[in-house]
């Protein structure tokens, strides 16, 4: 069965698959975390760069650590995540495909598309 992601980075956070909000993604960090991926969508990052942007003032060994337990409360809280979410030894990469529906996607879409006052305002809306 199909796991439908929906995402809003855009104003307040919120998280949903199949329509049901996920409401455990509450921290400002693990929210963070998955807008950073979000956000480099397509784009391996390096785990390092991650937990160096995400906590620059740890050192090296408790930045990589916290990444470490901020990814497996994503895999425990997202159904389905390791469809979008790539975590390898050296980096992390969201796949994004059509079941992930994500309103900073849309507004980027709406915006290459400016020509048109119709795309600019459902940019505007999102």
């Amino acid at each position: 069965m199909s796991t439908n992601l929906h995402v809003r980075l855009l104003g307040e956070f919120c998280l949903t698959a199949d329509g049901l909000p996920i409401t455990g993604v509450n921290s400002e960090r693990l929210q963070a975390l998955l807008a950073f991926i979000l956000l480099h969508r397509g784009v391996p990052q390096s785990r390092q760069q991650v937990a160096t942007h995400l906590w620059p003032d740890a050192t090296d060994a408790d930045a990589k650590a916290n990444l470490r337990r901020r990814l497996h409360e994503l895999k425990q809280l997202v159904p389905h995540i390791d469809r979008w979410l790539r975590v390898e030894t050296k980096i992390i990469q969201w796949i994004q495909d059509e079941d992930c529906w994500l309103d900073v996607a849309k507004f980027e879409a709406a915006i290459a598309q400016s020509t048109k006052t119709q795309a600019l305002e459902q940019a505007a809306k999102l």
